[in-house]
């Protein structure tokens, strides 16, 4: 269900079904969190979409009525075929909130003849992604951290834990659970000896069982990281080995980090100019860089939320993967492992089914983010309202709009930045009907976004369909999802659902490699890479796990432009360039003058994205936390209403919860309430609040992380 892709065991009798963490499966060893509760919720919620359906109100209303699969099919291909005539292929836009089960919709989009879908990566921690990337080159977007045990590795066999330092900056994985064995190794390696911080401007969870908690403020993690390395570099306290033969441009860094430059009165990078910039104390930050230039292995590992949605996080992740290279903690036991080259074929990787110059069209790639990766969520509405230009390549010039948007398990209404701006261009006219001229909601329940869409299509819950999945665990493993409950008799499973569109087509021979495809388990070899892989991972327990191998990098060398660790990418020539500090200096001594609060957001162990408040109508109000200090002078206390503002923006109503484990000068807030759908009192939606013109320049990164707000209390 969600992507921690733990290991369940499933059972269905009479019509009731049971799950259990499976104790085999090396992602959660047995255990189970609070979100299976929401997993079984889904499958008898009184939202389900069980049947598919066509709107018969206006967009929003949410009045529809139940029409046949072949009535559906024809319908969608009918306006899609006229989008393709009337304007162009890639007006076609497709979103997915879970790509797992969904792949073979990437065949259906090529073929269609459009280069623009997009996957949830492209809202989570696309900057914290290309910065991995930047520094260690392709498919190391997502390095991991070895805190997994027990393990089979290319050494031999281990259990016990080898880090010794873990720095967490902005990440609370106690609650905000990504990977389950991540929390498990924490615990352990904690037991054994490593010593753990966290950099967060809130005591979560996490920080709690720290050793030392660094209270920041929001957004200057860069200068803190700025300041570790150059402590690292000039006591001498890297790898000296692997640096004269694995890192690029180290004597330049070297020189920019010992230059005595002026910044805001402070030599930069220096203790002192690190504590005016973050607000920590220095005896801090000297214990901090102790622990860094003394401890090894270690890791540090930057949050998707806390720090990624920073302007600033790009440049911050990119410096965390540095001072752990530099340190000799690349892909060693206990250290941050690179990725092994993915058994699991993608089927988003099937770009070369488009036809010639498709690509070239692609509305982010060729447009104002080409380092994207993943594409850009954010800018969805505005190319809905007014349209997408081609910046770069053979067809710079080219213009068009985004007519048609089908969304598969997403409600970018809720979870993508600036609601308002998504309800205008769902809603914007153009004369007798909808600037978009086509909406189509996948989803297995209504929410929001399915409100406002002009055909809902039933997806099956993840227990009623079949994919496979490379998981996102420290030991290679490759996972086949079994269908393990019986879809009701009305649903389709997601191959169904794109071979069922392909054929309504008037000509249907355009998606031939589609049609062909001769069920689930075709796919899923495909996927594989070969004819009878599925039905060898289903006798194997529906996974594959393969042995943790170190120091790939010795054979391999690094897929960058050097074949060595990028300190320098893009063409900038200092560290300093990208880090945006500067912009978090100006903002808070505003901030200051205008009383302004710096929010952040959180999450609880329960929360499954914009679903929660949907599946238990018996949730409490979500509260803002606000330190005790900032409360008393606004004469706020717990439980009283208060009122968020953003200037010129929007503003939202929630209850107060005064804490003295939340640093001065910021708001604390809980993500993913204020569906129109919820029985919650006092609903909101803090990503009402997000300006969507606020982007990370390289990345296209949403910056939900640098608002300020003012906050009153409400009589």
């Amino acid at each position: 269900m969600c992507s921690s892709e733990c290991g369940l065991l499933v059972s269905e009798e009479a019509g009731k079904v049971r799950i259990k963490g499976n104790p085999a499966h090396p992602v959660n060893r047995g255990k189970i969190c609070p979100k299976i509760k929401s997993a079984l919720s889904l499958l008898h919620s009184p939202s389900r979409i069980l049947s598919p359906k066509k709107r018969v109100g206006a967009r929003g209303e949410g009045k529809f009525i139940d029409i046949s699969w072949q009535q559906a099919f024809r319908d969608i291909a009918t306006k899609l075929e006229a989008v393709r005539e009337q304007y162009c292929s890639e007006a076609l836009t497709m979103l997915f909130g879970e790509k797992p089960d969904h792949d073979v919709a990437y065949w259906f989009a090529f073929l269609y003849g459009t280069p623009n879908i997009l996957d949830h990566n492209s809202l989570c921690d696309t900057s914290k992604r290309l910065a991995y990337k930047s520094v260690f080159g392709e498919e190391q977007e997502r390095p991991l951290p070895d805190l997994q045990r027990p393990a089979w590795t290319n050494l031999g066999y281990r259990e016990k834990h080898d880090c010794r330092l873990l720095i967490l900056v902005g990440e609370n994985p106690a609650e905000a659970i990504r990977y389950f064995w991540f929390w498990q190794g924490i615990c352990e390696a904690k037991r054994q000896g490593m010593t753990l911080v966290v950099i967060d401007p809130y005591q979560t969870k996490t920080a709690k069982l720290a050793d030392l908690w660094l209270p920041i403020r929001p957004g200057t993690d860069v200068c803190l990281l700025l300041y570790l390395l150059k402590i690292v570099v000039e006591s001498g306290a890297y790898d000296h080995d692997f640096v004269d033969v694995h890192v690029s441009d180290f004597t330049n860094m070297q020189h920019e980090l010992s230059a005595p430059v002026l910044d805001g009165g402070l030599t930069r990078y220096s203790l002192e100019w690190a504590a005016h910039m973050t607000g920590l104390e220095q005896r801090y930050l000297q214990r901090l860089s102790a622990l860094v230039c003394t401890e090894n292995p270690l890791l540090i590992s930057v949050g998707k939320n806390g720090v990624a949605h920073q302007y600033s996080g790009f440049c911050t992740t990119r410096l965390a993967a540095i001072i752990t290279a530099l340190r000799g903690s690349l892909d060693v036991p206990g250290g941050l492992l690179l990725r092994d080259p993915p058994r699991y074929k993608s089927l988003s990787n099937a770009s070369d089914l488009l036809r010639t110059g498709q690509a070239d069209k692609h509305k982010d790639y060729s447009g104002r983010f080409p380092l994207a990766s993943h594409g850009v969520v954010s800018t969805i509405p505005s190319e809905i309202l007014d349209g997408v230009t081609i910046m770069e390549g053979p067809c710079r010039g080219h213009q068009y709009q985004t007519k048609a948007l089908i969304v598969t398990h997403g409600n970018p209404l809720l979870t993508a930045p600036d609601s308002a701006q998504w309800r205008k261009a769902m809603t914007a006219r153009s004369g007798d009907g909808y600037q978009l001229s086509l909406l189509v909601v996948n989803d297995s329940v209504l929410h929001d976004t399915a409100l406002y869409a002009d055909y809902l299509l039933p997806m099956r819950h993840f227990l009623e369909r079949q994919g496979v999945t490379e998981q996102e665990s420290a030991i290679p493993l490759t996972g086949l999802r079994q269908m393990a409950v019986t879809p009701p008799a009305t649903t389709r499973s997601p191959l169904e659902i794109y071979q069922g569109l392909a054929q309504a087509f008037d000509s249907s021979d355009g998606f031939a490699p589609l049609l062909a495809l001769a069920g689930d388990d075709d796919w899923c070899d495909r996927t594989l890479g070969k004819a009878g892989e599925t039905a060898g991972l289903r006798m194997q327990g529906g996974m594959q796990a393969r042995p943790i191998h170190y120091q790939k990098f010795t054979s391999q060398g690094f897929a960058t432009p050097t074949g060595k660790v990028e300190l320098y990418p893009h063409g900038a020539k200092t560290l300093a360039e990208q880090a945006y500090y500067r912009n978090e200096a100006s903002c808070y001594a505003q901030a200051s003058s205008k009383a302004r609060f710096r929010l952040i957001t959180g999450r609880v162990l329960g929360h499954v994205h914009s679903l929660t408040p949907l599946l238990d109508g018996a949730s409490a109000s979500p509260y803002v936390w606000l330190n005790n200090v900032d409360a008393q002078d606004k004469g706020i206390k717990t439980g009283d209403l208060v009122k968020l503002d953003v200037e010129g923006k929007a503003s939202l109503v929630a209850r107060a919860k005064v804490s003295p484990v939340l640093r001065q000068g910021v708001v604390r807030a809980l993500y993913g309430w204020g569906s129109a759908l919820s029985s919650t009192p006092h609903n909101y939606n803090i990503n009402e609040l997000i300006d969507s013109r606020h982007l990370h320049p390289i990345s296209g990164n949403a910056i939900f992380g640098a608002v300020w707000v003012t906050i009153n209390k409400l009589t």
